[in-house]
């Protein structure tokens, strides 16, 4: 049980996002592009990227 319990909290806090967080990502994109801002868009980007591969460390919850 405690081996489903922790992997249920690694995939909860690596794919945390709900569907308002990533339009609000999206929207966030949109809005650097509209400034200009080049560069926070393609670090919301990679952010994105990343969570979607699964490239982000794993919580350490002990």
């Amino acid at each position: 049980m405690i081996y489903h319990l922790y992997n249920w909290l690694q995939f909860t806090a690596i794919l945390s996002d709900t569907d308002e967080d990533l339009v609000e990502k999206i929207n966030d994109v949109k809005a650097a592009i509209e400034d200009d801002d080049k560069d926070a868009a393609l670090n919301i980007l990679e952010e994105l990227k990343n969570k979607f591969e699964g490239n982000l460390e794993s919580p350490n919850f002990f």
